[in-house]
């Protein structure tokens, strides 16, 4: 479990940043196809992957105070709902992409699909940013039980506010996947038992 965790810090960054270059510098938002399948069953299976790390990071801080296991929880599951809401997303894209054939067509499909009372909010405006204030609520948490770095809550903020400007950005990809990579990934690791002074064996 330990290595799907620790795989999965990498996997989720590393596969939003390659479903956006597919759909941003290479094109593919801009008709359906083989692209547009792609990199939007990408994005889930990323998803999925950031379900795997908050989770872990749920788990790590949990363990500290009554308080803390409280907002731990909370956050954990805002993260879920967050990443649920993305993945929903993606499918109703992926639905948009098989049953249209032209740029025109998807966007009236698109526009149909957002008229459906409550699924503009879940899935696009409100539901996807859960798993920002999540995941800054745990960051927060962790960096008070001196398990990242403090600066770690304000990189999450920033990355909040570049995705909430333009949402799935590569900048703000690139700052969570560095977030994750030089803060996160080492306290997946299991803490190294204390040295036992060698009087204390002797005795």
């Amino acid at each position: 479990m330990l290595k799907i965790a620790k795989l999965s810090f990498v996997t989720g960054p590393l596969c939003l940043f390659l479903a956006w270059f597919l759909m941003r510098p290479l094109g593919a938002r801009k008709s359906p196809g083989l692209g547009w399948t792609v990199a939007h069953s990408v994005w889930i299976i990323g998803f999925v992957a950031f379900a795997v790390v908050c989770l872990t990071l749920r788990r790590i801080a949990a363990a500290g105070t009554r308080g803390q296991r409280l907002t731990a929880n909370i956050a954990g599951a805002a993260t879920i709902v967050g990443l649920v809401a993305s993945a929903g997303q993606m499918v109703l894209d992926l639905y948009v992409g098989f049953h249209a054939t032209t740029k025109d067509a998807m966007d009236e499909l698109s526009g149909r699909i957002a008229d459906v009372p409550g699924v503009q909010a879940a899935f696009y405006d409100i539901g996807p940013l859960f798993f920002f204030f999540g995941l800054v609520a745990l960051t927060v948490v962790l960096a008070v039980q001196r398990r990242v770095a403090l600066w770690m809550p304000a990189l999450a903020v920033v990355d909040i506010l570049v995705m909430a400007v333009k949402p799935i950005s590569g900048l703000g990809i690139v700052t969570l996947g560095l977030a994750l990579a030089f803060g996160y990934w080492r306290i997946a690791e299991p803490p190294r038992p204390a040295a036992v002074p060698v009087a204390a064996t002797a005795a």
